[in-house]
């Protein structure tokens, strides 16, 4: 395997026996492409977890990123070959002690990839870990991580033109903070989730119909008012 492509694995997981030379057939069937995404086996589950209906290679751009930041491409770092430089060069790296890294690393690297294809056989074995952070972690530590990451993909957004798929990103976000605290959890946090929302709904529909000024004054003029509504000193207490 050449030394300019790299693959993550988490240390509960494996990849197959031919996982890599899987990955490097379609490497070679595709010489130029930045990424390569495989299928997951997941322990006690038959179901595949890649959709079928993605196209085999990739270079539109808007496909890419809008899929990306809808997350139905898996929001992991493992089971894929990238390129390296895709990750030096741009500073791709996991923050580190933040929970949930590859949620916020999907975000970030939909920006750079300029071609994606995919690898329709399972590749990876993701383990069910009942013990692991992900599976123990409670309400609160899981709305705290989803705001950080809520807020430094929304800092980014605001770097560059804004765009709907980065929009809906952001509702995935809220709509996660939501639902792990829930209506009779930080009533606080709800109420302003619930206003997130709404507010990133109409900035989408206005973005639907071409009212990009609206939606850039709005996003850009409510940025205190945003990051004072996640970071809710009730469940915020740490960075």
């Amino acid at each position: 395997m050449p030394k300019e492509f790299l693959s993550f694995v988490d240390s509960d997981d494996k990849l197959f026996p031919d996982s890599l030379q899987s990955f490097w057939d379609v490497i070679r069937n595709h010489p130029h492409v930045d990424i390569v995404k495989g299928d997951f086996c997941i322990e006690g589950l038959s179901d595949s977890i890649l959709r079928k209906d993605f196209p085999p290679y990739s270079e539109d751009a808007k496909w890419i990123r809008t899929h990306f930041c809808n997350l139905s491409i898996p929001e992991s770092a493992c089971n894929c070959l990238m390129k390296r430089q895709l990750i030096v060069e741009n500073k791709l790296f996991f923050k580190e002690g933040w929970i949930q890294e590859d949620t916020l690393w999907t975000f970030k690297i939909q920006r750079y990839i300029k071609s994606i294809a995919f690898c329709f056989k399972p590749t990876y074995f993701y383990r069910t870990n009942q013990s692991s952070i992900m599976h123990t972690m409670d309400k609160e530590k899981a709305a705290k991580a989803y705001s950080l990451i809520f807020n430094e993909a929304y800092n980014d957004m605001l770097l560059s033109k804004i765009e709907r798929y980065e929009l809906r990103y952001l509702e995935i976000m809220a709509e996660r903070i939501y639902n792990a605290v829930g209506e009779k959890g930080l009533k606080s946090l709800c109420t302003n989730c619930n206003f997130i929302f709404n507010m990133l709904f109409r900035c989408d529909r206005e973005l639907s119909h071409g009212n990009n000024r609206f939606v850039d004054a709005v996003l850009r003029g409510s940025r205190s008012l945003l990051r004072s509504l996640l970071c809710n000193k009730i469940i915020f207490s740490y960075r």
